[in-house]
């Protein structure tokens, strides 16, 4: 179709970086400071969930308050 689509990474992990590139996707780092500790007595998937909402929400204000060009945002 010719359409392109950027989008933001708001992940430290190499990984992701390297596996977007081979995909051909394009994205920009848009770095959010987010604690990712594992609180006492949560399981894998609350906490993977807290983390990811907690990203996405300071992408979020991130994109807001610097007034950034909206794309998706992959965290």
């Amino acid at each position: 179709l010719g359409i392109s689509m950027k989008i933001y990474l708001a992940s430290k992990s190499p990984r992701r970086k390297e596996l977007l590139a081979q995909m051909g996707v394009e994205f920009e780092i848009l770095t959010v400071d987010v604690l990712e500790e594992v609180r006492m007595d949560e399981d894998p998937y609350s906490y993977s969930k807290r983390v990811t909402i907690d990203k996405m929400h300071a992408a979020w204000d991130k994109l807001i308050n610097k007034k950034l060009t909206i794309y998706p945002v992959l965290t």
